[in-house]
Formats: structure tokens, sequence, C-alpha cells
């Protein structure tokens, strides 16, 4: 990472440079939408549509980035 990148990036605590993976912002963007559409996958603006992606494509990324559905409360 160059100086300029790390000038641009975002500032976490204490002003250290905030440098998030790729998969866990993917991870954080899928778990927001899944949750906004009480987990459903597939359907009518459920969250495969809402993201773009078929909803095999959304099972297998959800697979590959350990999302999970957490258990419902009783």
């Amino acid at each position: 990472m160059t100086q300029e990148m790390l000038n641009a990036a975002p500032r976490g605590h204490a002003g250290a440079a905030v440098v998030e993976r790729l998969d866990d912002v993917q991870r954080a963007h899928i778990r927001q939408v899944l949750e906004t559409c009480g987990w459903k996958i597939d359907g009518k603006g459920h969250a495969a549509e809402r993201l773009g992606l078929k909803p095999s494509t959304l099972r297998s990324w959800m697979e590959r980035l350990g999302i999970s559905r957490p258990p419902r409360r009783a």
C-alpha cells in the first residue's frame, strides 16, 4: 500500500488507517441484504434479486464466505 493510498484511506480510532478485506466487505453487505429480506433468498424483491444474482450464485457466495442464517429465537 502506498503512502498516497494510506492518506486516502478512512480513519478509525486514533487516526489509524482502516483497511478492510474485500471478503469482509462482501460478507457484511450480503448479510445486511439478507437481514433486510428476512433471509429470503429467492423470489420477487428478495436478497438474490436485490443483489443482482441468481439464487444459486448467492447460495454459493454464502457458502464461500461462511454466511449462514442465525438460529431463530423462540
